[in-house]
């Protein structure tokens, strides 16, 4: 186990055939306490610092959880004479932060799908491969945030049009070379599972190659099992599960409507017509998940394009009552929701919720699939291995099956 936490996975089978999987959470989760009477503006800042992995997702909750717990104060942060055009800056705000997220989805699918498919086909992972991402990313960022104040409160943003536009077109590229080998048009058009199970015959890629091995084994409906997805939730209703001590335990295993949900990419992408196509083959087991990834990699430089308009942007954000904001922001492994309640300019209470509790809650879907899988006579490791990578915890994690 990381010395910093994680998850231990606990899978067992009985004399009867009967899988049992135990997740264990090891995460600290109190860090969001340590900003308790502190100033919003060092929480602002220092938020983003602390994530390496998600630290765009994170760094846009915190500042739109705060701006609107501030209210009327972070409107008095912009110059005199400009508050008539606030309501438009927030918007451009949110939208360059939208825009970072995107870049950062874009990262960490990359990433998984060349590091983590080497990793499960057993063969080393390309630094070239890898740099290349890295550098992708690095060129996104910039042209969306060129003088790096996305989470400055009360900020004037806009992106480099012409830079992003061209990091865009980089971004597709590098995701047709690394991860489809073929246009991104074309991969779009494959909407059936024929036309996707020809895509994974090539095999020019990691992901294909991975993507042919589950589908050789017998390995795609892994892992099937009832799943609720994460729905649209209110920060007016999110205010009762994050308000006082309930924060804290809604925070270490959070539930709605009295349920476990899942979120992440295939909550997002679940009615993609692929997505729907292979969930009707193999229900919403490992090559569905699979899938639902690669669709939503596929996506993106497009959004990126789309920088017009705010129907479609990853982050909500409203203040419930006086002193109080709520951010919900559509992170790469799912939906991360930041709750803060302000007196002044200190901060009086912080929550953070991140996917991870969601989708390796204890009596979640993703225990539930993961029993299933426990129950295997064989290859039980390496099939849960794969399961949990397409959950992609945040987090070091160890599965152990007795």
């Amino acid at each position: 186990m990381a010395p910093e936490g994680g998850l231990l996975i606990d899978l067992s089978r009985s004399p009867d055939g009967l899988g049992d999987a135990r997740i264990t959470s090891h995460r600290a989760l109190g860090l969001a306490r340590a900003f308790v009477g502190k100033r919003v503006d060092d929480a602002v800042k220092t938020v983003p610092l602390l994530f390496n992995i998600c630290g765009m997702a994170q760094g846009s909750a915190v500042a739109e959880a705060a701006e609107h717990a501030l209210g009327e104060q972070a409107i008095g942060k912009v110059a005199p004479g400009e508050r008539a055009f606030d309501a438009m800056r927030r918007v451009n705000a949110r939208r360059v932060r939208h825009l970072l997220v995107q870049a950062e989805i874009a990262r960490e699918h990359m990433i998984s799908m060349v590091r983590d498919t080497a990793h499960h086909l057993d063969t080393e992972a390309s630094e070239t491969a890898t740099l290349r991402i890295l550098k992708c990313y690095k060129a996104l960022a910039s042209a969306i945030d060129p003088r790096r104040d996305a989470f400055t409160i009360g900020a004037s943003l806009s992106p480099d049009q012409g830079a992003l536009e061209a990091a865009a077109d980089a971004l597709a590229t590098t995701i047709e070379d690394l991860v489809l080998a073929e246009p991104i048009l074309r991969f779009e058009a494959r909407q059936s599972e024929a036309s996707f199970m020809a895509w994974l015959r090539a095999g020019r890629s990691h992901a294909q190659c991975l993507a042919s091995l589950i589908v050789e084994r017998g390995w795609s409906p892994e892992g099937d099992v009832a799943t609720d997805f994460l729905p649209s939730l209110a920060e007016t209703e999110l205010a009762r599960s994050l308000a006082g001590d309930a924060a804290d335990l809604f925070a270490r295993q959070p539930t709605w409507l009295g349920a476990p949900k899942e979120t992440g990419p295939l909550s997002r992408q679940h009615d993609a017509p692929l997505v729907q196509a292979l969930t009707a083959a193999y229900g919403r087991g490992l090559l569905t998940r699979f899938a639902a990834r690669l669709v939503e990699l596929a996506r993106l430089p497009a959004r990126l394009r789309a920088t017009a308009g705010t129907s479609e942007l990853s982050i909500r954000a409203a203040s419930p009552a006086l002193g109080h904001g709520i951010a919900q922001v559509e992170a790469s492994r799912g939906r991360l929701i930041h709750s803060i309640e302000v007196v002044g300019d200190l901060v009086k209470s912080y929550a953070i919720v991140a996917p991870t509790e969601w989708n390796f809650h204890p009596a979640g879907s993703g225990r539930r699939s993961l029993a299933r899988i426990a129950a295997r006579p064989r290859d039980v490791e390496e099939v849960a291995g794969l399961f949990v990578a397409s959950l992609d915890p945040c987090v070091a994690y160890d599965v152990r099956v007795r």
